[in-house]
């Protein structure tokens, strides 16, 4: 372990030897009785954002930070591979990118992949930290971000590493932190979102365009009038149903009432496209919408597949969290959630899990559930917690993210389909033997949640971690 960390590179010799002898510890995680049913997570050690997602003919790959070396991520950071043809079965292909060069000497941070005349395209942020003073902030000084590019014919081999856009090309107010690169291409021109942070700490969005997906110029920024956090992460713009959208993940914005209470957020805006300019305005006033209200949702990343569906893939987890979670003394930690189909709807991001997942499961019996209160907690129409944007307790999403239920009806307890859930659909569950038994669960769960604090509720059910106050 002590020739892995942050201050070195990694090559793929130094992976595959430290591999080797590890087999034994991944064979022991596999079986751990915390994995998931059907969602991506790390053969070993830690998993954050998705990155790289495209599909290529009828096989979708998936690339994600990972840091194998570490579950407490203290490790450096590579790009694992995996690919799914139902988003239910994934192959791992093990790590693709390697933090091997001088241009990310201290991480592969996150990036994305764009198709264009059969060529992948892979961009991503290379982190390169300086350690020749102790008086570095790495906020201002001592870090470099570079935005690589490499061009692949074989999504296993990802081409040579050249900087497409580097700190000599960023605007004279941004500070060192410039990262995860995403592309958009409207009308010939290709267009590179890049989350950063000003010298004064306010988050924003750079705009890079390209004829050629090769020489990038800076064309203008996206932000908001009035300071919304220091710093904007993994941003994600793209034009859905006929709307244009920014997604991105601020940081150090203050909680507001039920909202934004975690360590970090996850939002989107409305834009206003002038693309003759180029310029980007976000449309409306007030708080942007959380993409999901739920605990752990955070740097997700679109793009549109054959079908011509936009799915979006997050990372169930959060930056600087404060909960401790259990798995990390056994090797592992977090995933990365289901995929989610998008839509807008009179003005609003509407999403629900991919229909592959949804069909897999109806094609199978239903795992039985863990435990008689999950069952309690996801199909009961309770009346929903202050900080709830459904009629149905907000730990149903929670449920989404454990694989506890099959998709059909985590659809219903999130209230994706219309109408409540009957009694009668208890019988499926073995918890539930009859009508009178469901529906003295029903009323028990109710009196339970009107008379337990909503904080206290979820923390006896262990499914929420601890609010940090700031």
């Amino acid at each position: 372990m002590a020739m892995f960390n942050q201050k070195n590179k990694v090559t793929r010799a130094d992976y595959e030897q430290w591999r080797a002898g590890q087999d034994e510890t991944a064979a022991r995680i596999a079986s751990d009785p915390d994995r998931l049913l059907f969602h991506v997570e790390p053969e070993l050690g830690w998993l954050n954002d998705p990155n790289g997602l495209v599909q290529i003919g009828d096989t979708y790959h998936i690339y994600h930070q990972y840091d194998p070396f570490d579950a407490a991520h203290g490790g450096p950071v590579l790009w694992n591979h995996l690919t799914t043809k139902d988003f239910v079965t994934y192959e791992n292909h093990g790590p693709a990118l390697f933090p091997d060069s001088d241009l990310d000497s201290n991480g592969a941070y996150s990036g994305s992949a764009f198709v264009r005349d059969g060529k992948i395209h892979y961009f991503y942020t290379g982190n390169v930290k300086h350690f020749d003073r102790d008086d570095y902030d790495y906020v201002l000084t001592g870090r470099e971000q570079n935005q690589i590019h490499m061009v692949a014919e074989n999504p296993d081999e990802l081409g040579e590493k050249r900087i497409a856009v580097g700190p000599v090309d960023y605007p004279d107010d941004i500070g060192t932190h410039v990262r995860d690169p995403k592309i958009l291409e409207h009308d010939g021109i290709y267009y590179m979102v890049l989350g950063a942070r000003t010298k004064d700490d306010r988050g924003c969005v750079l705009v890079y365009t390209s004829r050629d997906l090769e020489d990038w110029n800076y064309a203008t920024r996206i932000e908001l009038g009035e300071k919304f956090g220091f710093m904007w992460e993994c941003p994600d713009l793209f034009e859905l149903d006929g709307e244009l959208v920014l997604v991105c993940c601020p940081q150090g914005v203050p909680a507001d009432g039920w909202r934004y209470r975690n360590p970090h957020q996850c939002v989107w805006f409305p834009i206003e496209a002038d693309w003759e300019a180029p310029s980007f305005k976000i449309v409306g006033q007030g708080m942007p919408p959380m993409v999901d209200a739920g605990f752990d949702f955070y740097a997700p990343q679109s793009f549109e597949d054959a079908a011509g569906r936009r799915l979006m893939i997050g990372w169930s987890g959060c930056p600087d969290a404060t909960a401790e979670n259990p798995t990390v003394a056994r090797g592992w930690q977090c995933a990365l959630t289901v995929p989610r189909e998008l839509s807008m709807r009179d003005g609003k991001l509407c999403q629900q899990p991919a229909h592959e997942i949804e069909s897999a499961f109806a094609r199978q019996a239903v795992k039985p559930l863990r435990s008689r209160a999950a069952c309690l907690i996801l199909w009961f129409p309770v009346r929903a917690p202050r900080w709830s944007s459904s009629r149905f307790a907000r730990v149903s999403l929670c449920a989404m993210q454990t694989g506890c239920l099959p998709s059909t009806w985590v659809t219903k307890a999130m209230g994706a389909t219309r109408g409540r859930s009957s009694s009668a659909s208890f019988a499926t569950c073995a918890c539930f033997r009859t009508l009178r038994w469901s529906r003295f669960l029903q009323m028990a769960a109710r009196r339970h949640l009107r008379a337990v604090p909503i904080r206290r509720r979820f923390r006896r059910w262990g499914c929420m971690p601890r609010v940090r106050h700031r």
